[in-house]
C-alpha cells in the first residue's frame, strides 16, 4: 500500500498537516480506497470509498479541516471549544468534530472533565495533561518567560521520553527543564539567551 498526499502544509503552530488517500484493496474490477486526515504523522481521521476521486475529496476536507484548527488563535480556540461543549451537550457531535476536540486536548483546561473525557484524556493522564501546559506556559512560542516556540505536541512527546526512561518523575520544575533539554536535543528548539 503507497500512501499519496494530496494535500500538505505546516499550521502556524508548527504540526505538519495532511490529507492523504491508500489504495487499500483491489480484486481486479473493484478497487477501495482510504482517505485520511493526519497531524504531525498521526492519523486523527479516516474512512473507506469506493472510489479515488470521493477518498480525495474526503482528504481534501480533513487537511482543510485540521489545517483552519491548527491555525487558530488563543481566543479562536476557546471560542471552538465551547461550540465543541455545545455539540457535545446537544448529543450532535460528529466523529470529525470529535477528532477536532482531540486535536484540541492541550487548549482544555484542566479539571474540564467534560471537554477532556470525550477529547480521550484519561482521568489518570490528567495529571501529564497539567504538566504539558505548564511547560508550554515557560516555552511556548507566546511565552513571556522563555519563548522556544514549543508546542504542546513537542512537549507531550518530550515528557512521554522523560517517563519512558525511567526516570522518578514528580511533573515539577525539575521535571520541566529535562523536557525543555529533551525538546532541545530532539527538536532543535534554541533556549533564548539574554533572559
Amino acid at each position: 500500500m503507497n500512501e499519496e498526499i494530496i494535500l500538505s502544509s505546516t499550521a502556524h503552530n508548527g504540526m505538519k498537516i495532511e490529507g492523504v488517500i491508500t489504495l487499500v484493496g483491489n480484486d481486479g474490477e473493484k478497487n477501495s480506497w482510504r482517505a485520511e486526515g493526519k497531524v504531525d504523522g498521526t492519523t486523527m481521521a479516516h474512512s473507506h470509498h469506493a472510489t479515488r476521486e470521493e477518498a480525495t475529496k474526503q482528504a481534501k476536507v480533513w487537511h482543510n479541516s485540521y489545517r483552519e484548527v491548527h491555525d487558530l488563535k488563543p481566543e479562536q480556540v476557546k471560542e471552538r471549544l465551547e461550540h465543541l461543549r455545545g455539540e457535545l451537550r446537544a448529543e450532535r457531535i460528529s466523529y470529525g468534530e470529535l477528532a477536532e476536540l482531540q486535536s484540541l486536548a492541550y487548549y482544555i483546561e484542566p479539571g474540564d472533565v467534560e471537554l477532556l473525557e470525550p477529547a480521550g484524556v484519561p482521568e489518570d493522564g490528567q495529571k501529564k495533561h497539567r504538566f504539558v501546559q505548564y511547560v508550554h506556559t515557560f516555552y511556548g512560542a507566546d511565552s513571556t518567560l522563555y519563548p522556544m516556540g514549543a508546542t504542546f505536541e513537542q512537549i507531550a512527546e518530550a515528557t512521554q521520553i522523560l517517563i519512558d526512561r525511567g526516570d522518578d518523575v514528580a511533573f515539577d520544575s525539575v521535571d520541566r527543564e529535562k523536557v525543555r533539554d529533551i525538546m532541545i536535543d530532539k527538536f532543535g528548539l534554541v533556549f533564548p539567551t539574554g533572559k
